[in-house]
């Protein structure tokens, strides 16, 4: 039997969940496509290593503790640059990958169906999702308010809300999905925003919360990768809505994002002059 040499990523911030984590590993099944190697789930102790095994059934399997490995420092990834030298990696031996991939589209960008048949949402949690919702008849719309490394400026995003909410029938039931469902059950800004509308408050586990977005037919998008992920992961028919910040306040702090979707989701709904809409 031929051996088999491994690649994972060591670099990713011990911070980042479930959404950025697999942002990375879409860029190492990318690389993995070029260099032969077989992706790996990281077992460093820093990293939240289990929430991709829980959340997916991979075909990955975990990286071997006792096996010999080189380790690659990047110095791209943090520009939406290929870095050539990724796939040039001997496939002869195991590698960690030490970056933070922040700008992982430019290797995964042009996989996005083929990464719907890898990353598996596990059966479980799906049918969790669809118990919830099984006997709404109705469109259904998600609304993403991430705040727990947002909340600084998510509070300015009102405007684009109720401009998004515009553009989605009036039928709709509306999923409200938070990190901070404190703020969700005591916000009367989010309050006067969805009044009269039906809303479902989505305080349910992360791989819950992600299987309902892939089930939704709107999907309200906020500066996060967890509702990305879920529109990377949704059926084909999902209409994506985004705040285009381009001439924003919000600019500088959103202006990665903003480049994926512009390079990678041209079929985004972008939303524009949002800002101080009433």
């Amino acid at each position: 039997m031929q051996q088999k040499y491994y690649i994972t990523n060591d670099g990713i911030s011990h911070n980042e969940m479930l959404g950025s984590q697999t942002f990375n590993y879409f860029a190492l099944y990318a690389i993995s496509k070029k260099t032969g190697h077989e992706v790996a789930i990281s077992t460093a102790p820093h990293l939240h290593q289990g929430l991709l095994p829980q959340c997916f059934d991979l075909p990955f399997s975990l990286f071997p503790q006792d096996a010999p490995y080189e380790i690659y420092n990047s110095s791209l990834c943090h520009v939406p640059v290929i870095e050539k030298e990724l796939f040039n990696l001997n496939p002869n031996k195991n590698y960690i990958i030490n970056a933070r991939m922040d700008f992982s589209y430019v290797y995964w960008g042009k996989l996005l169906e083929e990464l719907k048949s890898i990353f598996k949402i596990k059966q479980i949690f799906l049918e969790e999702a669809k118990n919830i919702i099984q006997n709404i008849n109705k469109p259904l719309a998600c609304f993403n308010f991430r705040r727990g490394v947002y909340s600084f400026y998510m509070d300015n995003y009102m405007g684009y809300y109720k401009k998004a909410l515009e553009l989605i029938p009036s039928d709709a039931v509306i999923l409200v999905m938070s990190d901070d469902f404190e703020w969700v059950n005591n916000s009367p800004d989010l309050l006067n925003l969805l009044e009269g509308r039906e809303i479902i408050k989505a305080n349910y586990k992360d791989y819950v919360q992600l299987s309902l977005i892939t089930m939704s037919d709107y999907n309200v998008i906020c500066p996060s990768s967890f509702p990305l992920l879920g529109h990377v992961l949704s059926k084909p028919s999902q209409t994506a809505i985004f705040p285009n910040f381009y001439n924003t306040s919000l600019y500088h702090l959103t202006s990665g994002f903003q480049k994926v979707v512009d390079e990678v989701f041209p079929n985004f709904v972008q939303i524009k002059n949002w800002e101080n809409y009433i």
